[in-house]
């Protein structure tokens, strides 16, 4: 636990003092629902095209313990003596079920949110951004409401029913946006007339999106998409840039109407690749905070990137769980493809 606080101390060192989904409740908590029945596939409807913005960073308050899945299928907190005392025993992770052993020695497993969600960034570092001098919340807020690196997702071979069990999603940033009858720069209306630009690093060679599932499927009203591995995501700030790759991941969110309500980008972000982001971050190799925020960033790990390649026995976690709150409003996804933007480069 004192290494995961580390991040919690530059608070000190430095003076500065929604929605819920709809979950299917089993025994390791909040799941995303499972895909429903082949017999629920119907004829398709149009394509429903989402603009997601109002990026949840912050997560203060509690917010963490409602954002995001159980990712490891345990519900991780304090073992017990049937007595109801604290469990106790030479080894401190005697009775914890957990899928991975802190990295910093000395540190206890950290505890999951509500109906055992795993979602330690919410947890220790979104709260720690703020003393780094990163705001970066606003920040992406501002530019996602000009239709600037927010994600633009393209739904299709959909039923328009609360069940489709196969349903094609293609999600790609989008670099500008154009109100209908407006230009680019003017303000947005958010009614389905605004237009929005994919980045073209976000397509293959052959044309395809990136980021893109196939077999992704809509259970009562809960659409859900897996992310490829390790595929990019970028939010950009004013002095900062957050980068998003992860393991295990997935979109997912409630359609009514003609929005996307309480979406969720939740899976495991590699230490690995959350120790690179700091550069993108600010925080640079010759900052004196980057130790602290290093060594937050691997007390906070508490899952695997790839647990189905690790054998038997409990080895070191090397990722950090993760999920952030969006909504989806809707819009145009143009054809017309443009240069992707090109974040600041911070550290030397």
């Amino acid at each position: 636990m004192r290494a995961r606080l580390a991040l919690f101390g530059l608070l000190v060192s430095l003076g500065v003092g929604c929605d819920q989904a709809e979950l299917i409740e089993q025994r390791t908590g909040a799941i995303p629902p499972s895909a429903p029945s082949p017999d629920t596939e119907g004829p398709d409807g149009e394509a429903r095209v989402f603009l997601l913005r109002d990026m949840v960073l912050r997560q203060g308050m509690g917010v963490w313990r409602t954002l995001g899945w159980n990712l490891d299928g345990r519900c991780t907190e304090p073992p017990e003596h049937p007595d109801g005392v604290d469990a106790g025993g030479e080894d401190p992770l005697d009775g914890w079920d957990i899928e991975c052993v802190p990295l910093n020695t000395g540190d206890l497993p950290s505890l999951d949110g509500d109906d055992c969600r795993d979602n330690n960034y919410g947890q220790f570092i979104s709260l720690a951004l703020e003393p780094l001098g990163i705001d970066i919340e606003a920040d992406v807020r501002e530019r996602q409401l000009q239709g600037r690196l927010a994600l633009l997702m393209r739904v299709t071979e959909y039923n328009g029913t609360p069940n489709d069990p196969q349903v094609r999603v293609e999600v790609v940033q989008s670099v500008a946006a154009v109100p209908a009858g407006g230009a680019e720069g003017d303000p947005l209306r958010w009614d389905g007339t605004d237009t929005f630009y994919p980045a073209a690093n976000g397509f293959t060679a052959s044309g395809e999106p990136i980021i893109l599932d196939r077999v992704a499927y809509v259970r009562e009203s809960r659409l859900v998409m897996r992310i490829p591995p390790r595929s990019d995501f970028a939010f950009e700030g004013r002095n900062s840039a957050l980068r998003l790759r992860l393991t295990g991941g997935t979109i997912s969110g409630r359609l009514e109407g003609d929005r996307l309500e309480a979406a969720v980008i939740a899976g495991r972000w590699g230490v690995a690749d959350f120790l690179d982001d700091l550069d993108a971050l600010g925080v640079c190799p010759d900052d004196p905070l980057r130790s602290f925020a290093e060594t937050g960033i691997r007390g906070s790990a508490d899952v695997l990137s790839n647990p189905e390649s690790v054998p038997g026995g409990l080895v070191p976690c090397d990722a950090v769980s993760l999920a952030v709150g969006l909504t989806g409003y809707p819009g145009i996804w143009s054809e017309e493809i443009r240069p992707g933007t090109m974040l600041p480069v911070l550290c030397p």
